[in-house]
């Protein structure tokens, strides 16, 4: 590990290793690669028990996106796809320009340090995220879940404006629900 990510994972208060081994005790697994599918598995379930253990492992503090540390220092493809996810200081930034908008489109979310920030200024907005990587969508939805928010998350590529799944996010009482849309029971408009 380099000096760079040991003081990035002191300045956020929970260190990254700390993160990742609590992330392994909830989730009951010792495999970074396995904890993807098992955080689809209880986003999709609306598994409150795993949601309410993942909020007090980040002491209840939701104004971090938490889970990009995990998932960029453990899991993006760096060299060939070139991911490297926004600072949180650059994320808050970007909040504070969309902060009086009702809804919010986040072009490559990520596991959602951009949405996340907009968040803290609005819980209201409703958001919109495209993400092109299917290996952090569950990430991403997780992160959307513990903080109850609404949004609608699509599966493609802004670019090219194509999508290949696409997921809603309704709050709920607590934890917002997640809902997979099939794409192949929708009618393409005539």
């Amino acid at each position: 590990m380099t000096e760079t990510t040991k003081k990035q994972e002191k300045a956020t208060g929970i260190e990254l290793t700390e993160i990742r081994d609590g992330l392994f005790r909830i989730f009951n697994t010792d495999s970074i690669d396995d904890l993807g599918q098992n955080l689809m598995k209880d986003v999709l379930s609306h598994n409150e028990k795993t949601m309410s253990a993942v909020t007090e492992l980040f002491s209840s503090d939701l104004s971090t996106d938490y889970l990009q540390g995990v998932w960029q220092y453990y899991q993006a493809d760096r060299e060939e796809k070139k991911q490297d996810f926004t600072p949180k200081t650059l994320a808050s930034l970007m909040g504070i320009l969309v902060e009086k908008e009702e809804e919010v489109i986040d072009l490559c979310a990520g596991s959602g340090a951009l949405t996340i920030q907009a968040w803290c200024y609005d819980p209201n907005k409703r958001f919109t995220c495209y993400e092109l990587d299917k290996k952090v969508i569950p990430y991403l939805l997780f992160n959307l879940a513990i903080r109850n928010m609404s949004a609608k998350v699509i599966v493609g590529d802004a670019l090219q404006n194509t999508k290949t799944a696409e997921y809603y996010v309704t709050p709920s009482e607590r934890f917002s629900e997640v809902k997979y849309i099939d794409q192949s029971t929708i009618k393409p408009a005539v």
